[in-house]
Order: C-alpha cells, then structure tokens, then sequence
C-alpha cells in the first residue's frame, strides 16, 4: 500500500522565518560595525596626520629667523674685503717658540651685520674671493645687500674643522670653541679610579674682524 505525505513549504514555517531575520539582523549589525570600524580608523589616520603636520609646522616655525621685508630696490650692495695680515693674532704673545705657527690663509669667511642696538641678523652673506695686495697679502671679498643705515660687522672664518662657532647671531655671545677628543683618545692619559680629564681639541687659528658701527650711506 502506498502512503502520501504532504510535504509543506519551509517558507511558511515561522521558526525558519525568525531564524532568516535574526541573520539578516546580524549581518546587517556586522556591517554596520565594519563602517564604523573603517571611520575610526580614517578619523585616527587625519588626527595622527594632522599632529605631524601640526608638529612639523611647529618646529619649521621655530627653526625659522624673522627678517624685515625690505624692496630689493632700496638695498645698497656692499663689497666687504677683509685684509687677513691686517687682523692682529691675539696668541702670538702666548705661543711656544718651539712650536710652528700655523698658515693662516682663509678661503671663505662668515658676513653678519646686525642691528645697532638689537640683536637682530640685518643681512649676512659667505665670501669667497681670493686676491693678493701689492704687497702679497691675501684678500677675501665679497658682495651683501644691505639697506642704508648703521650696523655692527661680525666676519669670522668659515670653515675650520676642529674651531667651532656657536651663538653666531648674537652679537654679544658668539663664540669660538672646541670639541673633547674622542674617548679612545681620553683613556691613554686617563687612570682607572681617578676623574676623567678634560681634554679638549687643538684649536685652529680663527679669522675674527668686528666692528660696532658700519654705517651704509
């Protein structure tokens, strides 16, 4: 004997039903949490990206030395040559006879006019041009543009490897000092136990003209 059974749709049944939705629910939530997730993430990058631009700004901001505006038109180019036999050596008096003075020919030297009565850089230039007086002298000149009025002149030598300057723009600071010699060089004289020594590097002879009142007409 043959039996039939009726088989009913499952889309009528209300537990598949439930079942569909509670999915489409969670679907939709995941989806919902994936954008909030990727928004997140896109407002952390634009506040990171923003920080290091603001930290960057920052700091190009204070690397930075404010000068006049000034019309190109109204500067005056000046041609500063600066005699190096001229310039007194300030150690000759101090020296050891037995040690050789060292050749003192600059190639390039440091320009700074500053303020008369404030520490403020005006115009600064390198010069490098190289000549000899008449009587064999050697020159170092340059060209700065400078508005008319009056300043003080700082020239020093530019290049040296073993004198350093720091403070270089201020006028009343600047000042010409060396590095300590490197450790393994510091351990030959030191003793164990003992305080390490301060041994500096040999300075070079530095070029260093100033005068507090240039006046351009």
């Amino acid at each position: 004997m043959v039996r039939s059974y009726q088989v009913e749709s499952l889309s009528g049944d209300p537990y598949r039903e439930r079942f569909t939705q509670s999915k489409q629910v969670k679907e939709q939530i995941i989806d919902m949490m994936s954008d909030i997730n990727v928004k997140c993430s896109s407002a952390v990058l634009l506040s990171r990206g923003l920080t290091i631009l603001l930290l960057l700004l920052a700091i190009v901001a204070a690397g930075c030395r404010r000068r006049p505006l000034e019309d190109p038109d109204y500067l005056t180019n000046v041609r500063v040559k600066v005699n190096v036999a001229g310039i007194p050596n300030v150690t000759s008096d101090i020296y050891n006879d037995k040690i050789p003075v060292q050749k003192i020919d600059p190639s390039a030297m440091h320009v700074l006019f500053f303020g008369e009565r404030e520490d403020v850089v005006a115009a600064e230039d390198f010069i490098t041009d190289v000549s000899y007086d008449e009587d064999g002298n050697r020159i170092v000149s340059g060209e700065v543009m400078l508005a008319p009025g009056s300043y003080r002149m700082l020239v020093y030598d530019f290049g040296t490897e073993a004198t350093l300057i720091r403070n270089h723009y201020n006028w009343d600071r600047a000042e010409a000092y060396t590095e300590p010699v490197p450790s393994s060089v510091l351990n030959r004289y030191s003793a164990k136990g003992e305080e390490a020594l301060n041994i500096l590097t040999q300075p070079e002879h530095l070029v260093v003209a100033r005068n507090a009142c240039e006046t351009v007409p």
